[in-house]
């Protein structure tokens, strides 16, 4: 399609002179070839040959519309896709500050620790990027985008839920949690709502969307979510998996098989 005006113009005047050009060597080639009686002499076939003429280029001038249509519809779609890219190794990034964050926050929660937490604030344009890619990229990557925003916006909501009733444990619990070795903590993560198994899953999801629109040189195969969970606990909160053991145990055994 055609929308600047400096280009319809020169179109416009250009098929106008030829179709006068057009026009006038048809009359002139029937006046010499006797096509005019033919044409008086059968006007009913004559005008059915016309409007078959006609109804084809008519149906070739729609169809060089619509490639023309679908170019630029392409086109623009190609540039918004490759806008999101560019600017999406800042979105993953500020996506894994948040959800570690989160994951710190829902950690903290879980040993009934004397805090009061609040939810990390999400960018808005970081998920109006996430919706660009879904919108105009191939299937494999709009799946698995589809699939991220959908789990973050689960996480978000149990998090939030759980902030909002949020009561430390007393003084006591915490030392029995301690002298334990954390089995009260550890054990109240599956039936504590999910949130922390949930902001566990969102910081792994993260780290896979670097294979899927990170920078091609140099990426390295993220290893699966079963061998990254100690690594969360060791390296994001300065834990140790071995005080966690239901939890990293459950976690390995159906984090993997989600989608």
């Amino acid at each position: 399609m055609i929308t600047r005006s400096q280009e319809v113009t020169p179109l416009v005047f250009g098929g106008a002179i030829l179709g006068i050009v057009c026009f006038g060597l048809l009359i002139e080639i029937s006046s010499r070839s006797g096509l005019n009686d033919w044409i008086y002499n059968h006007e009913t076939l004559a005008a059915g040959i016309l409007g078959v003429g006609a109804a084809s280029m008519t149906a070739l001038l729609v169809l060089w519309q619509i490639r023309q249509q679908y170019k630029v519809v392409n086109d623009e779609r190609e540039r918004q896709l490759v806008a999101a890219k560019s600017a999406m190794p800042l979105v993953i990034s500020g996506l894994h500050e948040v959800s570690a964050m989160s994951f710190e926050t829902a950690l903290r929660m879980s040993k009934g620790e004397a805090f009061t937490p609040d939810l990390p604030e999400l960018n808005d344009d970081y998920v109006t990027a996430l919706q660009v890619c879904i919108q105009h990229s191939e299937p494999v990557l709009q799946k698995a985008l589809s699939r991220f925003i959908r789990e973050l916006q689960v996480q978000r909501a149990r998090l939030t839920r759980a902030i909002s009733s949020y009561q430390p444990w007393s003084e006591q619990k915490r030392l029995e949690n301690a002298k334990t070795g954390n089995a009260l903590a550890d054990k109240a993560t599956l039936t504590n709502g999910g949130y922390l198994y949930s902001s566990a899953l969102v910081v792994m999801m993260v780290d896979e969307l670097w294979e899927l629109v990170g920078p091609e040189d140099g990426q390295d195969h993220v290893p699966s979510r079963a061998r990254r969970i100690e690594n969360l606990f060791i390296f994001g909160c300065k834990e140790v998996p071995e005080n966690w053991p239901i939890f990293i145990g459950h976690f390995q055994r159906t984090a993997d098989k989600r989608p």
